[in-house]
């Protein structure tokens, strides 16, 4: 019974962790690639949050996995897009 939940929590944890920094790997290495528009700033500023999550005791994975499902699934890109408008593209420093 509750031996079995428990062990599904851990892994449900550690699995939150690794998908958290696959994520967060995922945003930096797309913003250092992309023309650093305002959508993609505000793509990996969302990923370093969605990263930043995972550390809130008990229910942090869990909001991670959440909210980066979200991510991927496409719900937050009308928000993304919206920062086009406002902010200019970023040169890049090389």
């Amino acid at each position: 019974g509750s031996k079995v939940l428990g062990n599904i929590s851990k892994y449900t944890k550690i699995g939150g962790y690794g998908l958290t920094g696959i994520g967060f790997v995922a945003g930096g290495l797309e913003y250092y690639f992309s023309d650093r528009s305002g959508n993609d700033l505000a793509k990996f500023t969302a990923s370093l949050i969605i990263a930043s999550t995972v550390f809130i005791p008990y229910a942090g994975p869990y909001i991670s996995v959440g909210l980066g499902s979200l991510d991927a699934a496409g719900k937050f890109d009308s928000y993304y897009n919206y920062f086009d408008k406002y902010l200019p593209p970023q040169p890049k420093k090389r």
